[in-house]
């Protein structure tokens, strides 16, 4: 990530929310901040992993998923805060967002059809929304890769927060 979009949103002074997934507050505040995430097939880090781990190769526990969302509520809220969005309004984007995905895999499309009926608009405005994402990725334009989007662009963590986090744990 580049200095100037972590600065957009760090530093926290909730660091001890983030002991076990300190990567979280990057991700999703660089989302948040408009970075560009990229997928890479190899794999560059590896994690140390010890018989006192409190996330790798666990299952969580409902008081630490319960915990989890907490922090990231807070997370959210300071980073929207520190970027000055309008939280309410960040939900009407969800089918623009999902357009710029360069060739979204069915997952994608599965993840932004929960993000859109979680959200709390109106339903004339999920099922609009939804036809709008349906069209998108059945478009020949998108199926043939043609798209403004770049094409190594990482579409799945697109949506911090909307998006459920636990499924990365599960």
């Amino acid at each position: 990530m580049r200095k100037a979009f972590a600065a957009r949103f760090m530093p926290l002074s909730f660091v001890e929310d983030w002991r076990t997934r300190a990567d979280d507050c990057l991700v999703y505040g660089a989302s948040l901040a408009g970075a560009h995430k990229y997928h890479l097939a190899e794999l560059l880090v590896d994690y140390r992993v010890h018989s006192h781990n409190t996330f790798a190769g666990q299952r969580p526990k409902r008081q630490a998923r319960y915990r989890h969302r907490l922090a990231l509520t807070r997370l959210f809220e300071h980073v929207i805060g520190r970027l000055g969005y309008n939280p309410f309004g960040l939900a009407d984007l969800i089918h623009r967002e999902f357009d710029t995905i360069a060739n979204p895999a069915w997952r994608d499309l599965m993840r932004y059809y929960r993000a859109i009926w979680h959200s709390r608009m109106p339903l004339w405005r999920r099922m609009a929304m939804t036809a709008s994402v349906t069209g998108s990725f059945c478009s020949p334009r998108r199926r043939s890769g043609q798209t403004n989007a770049s094409p190594q662009r990482y579409g799945n963590q697109n949506l911090p927060g909307i998006i459920d986090s636990d499924e990365r744990a599960a």
